[in-house]
């Protein structure tokens, strides 16, 4: 099964390792269009990371220690594709609202990459 979609800006690359689980990059308001569905590759062969995207700046990626509450973000296995839809009730506000990603290795490092679309 194949994904129909048009890349609607410019990809980021943010660079994931053991520690990087609150290094937050900012996506500004406006340099995308629409900034509300995402693709996200994990771009490394052979580690997975734990990743978030979202609309505040308090956003983390990281592992759990076996409490749900220890743990933040999603899982996106080694060279595999996520697609994440944020809420458009913030970003439709005026003015728009910043993009925030942040991704964390389980081991090793990984580049993950954002990149915004829109579903055809």
């Amino acid at each position: 099964m194949t994904t129909s979609f048009t890349v609607l800006g410019n990809s980021t690359v943010v660079s994931a390792n053991t520690t990087s689980g609150n290094t937050r990059v900012t996506i500004p308001a406006g340099s995308v269009q629409g900034a509300g569905t995402w693709m996200i590759d994990n771009l490394d062969t052979t580690n997975t990371v734990i990743v978030n995207i979202g609309y505040g700046n308090t956003i983390q990626a990281n592992l759990g220690t076996g409490n749900a509450s220890t743990a933040a973000g999603f899982v996106v296995d080694s060279y595999a594709t996520k697609y994440v839809t944020l809420p458009g009730s913030q970003f439709n506000n005026t003015p728009l609202a910043n993009v925030f990603v942040v991704a964390n290795a389980v081991s090793g490092t990984a580049n993950v990459m954002f990149t915004p679309i829109a579903f055809n």
